[in-house]
């Protein structure tokens, strides 16, 4: 560290020239990295006001204006960083250190509280010119009455908060002295900022810097943008930085208990808190691999303990909460994540950035979004001879980071602050989260050797909302209680109302029911009854709908298997499902791979052959057999299937039918292939409402112009298809159209704006195939900033967010590995297991119906502030 204050400005004495605004000469020195970076922030327009930072003072009694205006220009005397401005030399930012400049000072009168509410808060939002200058500037009002406010505004380019505690150790004693007439006893500075920025640049090149270097590439390998917390709106292009903030305070005990653990692990309270904090986010994010930011005061030479200056460096820590460690054990991995970014402290942030190459956007931080700092109490931070001087907390209402958490010891307690982005999170989001630190902190204050994963984040009302409320679906079961028995019913109250439409013509509920039961009495003697598979190959046709009721009729389980599928999966299909008869059409067979089952064909003389008997069948089963058996990828990429009971299609045609407005005068378009699970809802609404099926080939169901026309032509009301199919149609074609579902793909708040009117609703569901085609409906009716919710529980179903089996989520959470978050759906829809291998059933959280099951899905989620939205896949 050069001591002699000639040593940087020798070496810059060619560059000396004029600065607009400044009096007399100046001279170009580097900027430190850290400036660097806030200049490069600067010239793209992303730093704002957000690195103002900001120091205001009542003052009440005998202000000597005078006095205090020649202090602080003693103050800029002393310290070249306030007479500097900043230049471009060759395309790189310098400083231009003047050698004298005006006094940024200013005088005011102010009457009235708001006013001068106002008249600070316009101080403190006001940009700085970098290039012009000044970097800094102090306005005292005159608010009346014995009463003054000082403003002092300084750019982080040359303060931070180290700096600030110079500034009014020197601003007391300059005042001191200018009020009794003396000279004021400080120190001299033994070197200047310029001096530091140029022994900063030629310290961290060669084998220094790349043997600190070598630390930080194999601490951070494969970072990816940190824990980032799901936010409630998206992400902009670029951030405005504007923020706001959440205050909750820590009670003695709690704080003394963490003090205590602090003590036993030879860790300090920044480093105990750090776990907190890390924790709390591994809880957010679903991640154990945390990462957030912490500022260090990079004041590791003695020369530099009395400069005001931007020394402050970021530094990254990391620490890895696999394995489910307790708090204690979470407390050792963040002290030895700390102590190694202490240790290597010495690389500048920037530099870190510019070697790792992270992935860059303009709406995010480079390798962290979330900044963990811990400050020491606020004491007396300026004293004035013969003025009661008190501090005004200012809110500056920006953060550079999505996410800020800030601990302050106070006396025996701690206290919180979290400051958020607004244009990310709403302020519910941040009172949760800090509600959720607060109970943690709690928590592992109690007992640090508890698992992390079993503390249960849920305050008393949040259990009660999470567990009961929102999921207060019972309704008692009605009428039919099996898929073909709500046919049956349908074909009772309207014998010739029209059950299905295929190519312009029409089939009558009596008549498909007569097809229907003739098919059922011909499967029965061929053995099907309750329990028996029978596989189903066909496209789609009045035959489709004849072969999945016949099925049922006669007591059995449709298997479904699409003529489209690969020989080898429809093999596996057939096999493991242990179907011993297929219903297929003749244009088919050949089609077909190679297996053991009877063939019947339901285009062909099979199914009317024998003079079987055209009234319904009576088979003797029940809601709780089997319906159906639908085939997913599953996780391995080996088919499973999923074993479906009638008693949740029926549960599913009664919620659905109600929400959708199903009536017997609707059309509804039979879109999803029947292997696809949405098939299921279609069928059961149309057959309990009494309603029209629309059934097509599959050409003319590909998005596009052929859809689109069979949408108009055949006066569709209710169709279920993916949104992509929904961008490339105009909405205004449609005035039949009332319900729109859709499935299988994101809903983007676009095109549920396109597609709404007063007289049509879009509808946003959730459901994995386990657990009978859905779990929960959202009648969208925007606008959303950001992902739309997936609604609420179908009746008689209980959906849950468990951070583990039986311990719901909080809002907020995300979860997966260790920590996952499933989704469960407790309810008589759920799978009865699965083929090959059923799991088991899962014992649901507590709740007034009891007994119930649950089963979990396998996503992630995330439990916002109203309603529910999923991630993605999560691994089991």
């Amino acid at each position: 560290m050069p001591t002699d204050t000639g040593h940087a400005h020798d070496a810059a004495a060619a560059h000396a020239l004029d600065s607009a605004g400044a009096d007399g000469g100046a001279w170009s020195l580097p900027l430190s990295f850290g400036q660097s970076r806030l200049w490069f922030l600067d010239r793209v327009g992303q730093a704002g006001v957000a690195y103002n930072l900001p120091a205001v003072f009542r003052l009440r009694g005998d202000v000597d204006a005078g006095a205090l205006r020649r202090a602080l220009g003693g103050i800029m005397a002393r310290h070249e960083v306030l007479r500097t401005t900043i230049g471009v030399e060759d395309g790189e930012g310098v400083q231009l250190v003047h050698e004298t400049f005006p006094l940024p000072w200013s005088m005011e009168t102010v009457r009235g509280a708001d006013a001068v509410r106002e008249r600070v808060r316009r101080e403190l939002h006001a940009p700085f010119d970098l290039s012009r200058g000044p970097l800094w500037r102090a306005l005292l009002l005159d608010a009346g009455g014995g009463e003054h406010v000082l403003v002092l505004t300084l750019h982080h380019l040359v303060t931070d908060g180290w700096s600030m505690g110079v500034l009014f150790r020197e601003l007391e004693a300059l005042y001191a002295a200018e009020r009794a007439g003396e000279d004021a006893e400080l120190p001299e500075l033994p070197i200047q900022y310029g001096d530091y920025a140029v022994w900063q640049r030629e310290r961290l090149r060669g084998d220094v810097l790349e043997r600190e270097l070598a630390y930080w590439r194999e601490r951070l390998a494969g970072v990816d943008g940190g824990a980032e917390v799901a936010p409630d709106r998206p992400r902009p292009a670029q951030s405005s930085q504007a923020g706001a903030e959440v205050e909750l305070p820590v009670s003695r005990e709690v704080a003394d208990a963490l003090r205590r653990i602090g003590r036993e692990e030879q860790a300090t309270s920044f480093m105990v808190l750090l776990a907190a904090f890390q924790a709390l986010l591994a809880r957010y994010t679903g991640r154990e691999d945390v990462i957030v930011g912490t500022p260090v005061a990079g004041r590791t030479h003695e020369d530099v303990h009395g400069l005001i200056g931007f020394f402050v460096n970021t530094v990254v820590l990391r620490t890895d909460l696999g394995g489910a460690p307790s708090f204690r054990e979470a407390v050792r991995r963040a002290r030895r994540a700390a102590l190694g970014a202490y240790e290597h402290q010495e690389v500048p942030f920037e530099k870190l950035v510019e070697t790792l190459h992270p992935e860059r956007d303009a709406g995010r931080n480079p390798l962290f979004q979330a900044m963990f700092a811990m400050h020491g109490g606020a004491g007396a931070p300026l004293g004035l001879a013969g003025v009661e001087v008190e501090p005004i907390d200012q809110k500056l209402e920006t953060t550079a980071f999505d996410l800020a958490a800030s601990l302050t010891e106070e006396g025996d307690g701690l206290g919180i602050v979290l400051t958020y982005a607004t244009e990310l999170f709403e302020r519910a989001t941040a009172e949760r989260l800090a509600g959720h630190l607060a109970l943690l902190l709690r928590e592992v204050a109690k007992d640090p050797d508890r698992p992390l994963a079993e503390l249960e984040l849920l305050t008393g009302d949040d259990r009660r909302r999470v567990l009961h409320d929102w999921n207060r679906t019972d309704a008692p079961e009605t009428g039919p209680l099996c898929i073909h028995t709500l046919f049956e019913a349908a074909v009772e109250r309207a014998p010739d109302a029209t059950a299905a439409v295929f190519q312009g013509e029409s089939i009558s509920y009596a008549e498909l029911n007569r097809r229907a039961n003739r098919l059922a009495h011909a499967l029965r003697a061929r053995g099907v009854g309750p329990e028996v598979a029978v596989g189903i190959s066909v496209e789609r046709s009045p035959e489709m709908l004849a072969g999945v009721l016949g099925i049922l009729k006669a007591g059995g389980a449709y298997v479904p298997l699409d003529p489209g599928y690969p020989p080898e999966r429809l093999r596996f299909m057939l096999a493991d499902s242990g179907a011993a008869l297929l219903l297929t059409q003749a244009r088919l067979v050949a089609r077909l791979p190679e297996h053991a089952a009877e063939v019947m064909l339901l285009d062909g003389a099979d199914a009317a052959a024998g003079g079987w008997d055209e009234g319904n069948p009576r088979s003797g089963v029940r809601p709780e057999n089997l319906a159906y058996v639908i085939y997913t990828s599953g996780s391995t990429g080996r088919p499973k299937g999923a074993l479906m009971a009638h008693r949740g299609a029926v549960n599913v045609a009664h919620t659905l039918t109600a929400v959708f407005g199903v009536r017997a005068h609707s059309r509804m378009l039979q879109f999803p292939p029947l292997s696809f699970d949405a098939s299921v809802s279609e069928l059961v609404m149309a057959w309990a409402a009494g309603a029209a099926l629309v059934l097509a080939p599959r050409e003319e169901l590909l998005p596009g112009p052929g859809l689109a026309r069979l949408l108009r032509d055949e006066r569709i009301t209710h169709v279920t298809v993916p949104p992509s199919a929904l961008a490339v149609m105009d909405p205004e074609a449609f005035p039949h159209l009332h319900s729109i579902t859709a499935t299988g793909e994101r809903l983007p708040p676009a095109v549920v704006e396109r597609w709404t009117t007063a007289d049509r609703h879009i509808f946003n569901g959730y459901g994995p195939t386990e657990v009978t085609v859905g779990a929960t409906v959202h009648r969208c009716e925007g606008p959303y900033d950001g992902s739309i919710p997936i609604g609420r529980p179908f009746l008689n179903t209980r959906v849950y967010l468990l951070a583990r089996p039986c311990a719901p989520c909080r809002r907020g959470c995300r979860g997966r590995s260790s920590w996952r978050a499933w989704a469960f759906r407790a309810a008589t829809c759920t799978a009865r297991g699965s083929r090959p291998s059923a799991s088991s059933p899962i014992p649901s959280p507590p709740s007034p119906a009891g007994g119930c099951t649950a089963r979990g899905t396998g996503r992630g989620g995330c439990r916002p502030a109203s309603w529910t939205s999923w991630g993605a896949w999560t691994s089991r």
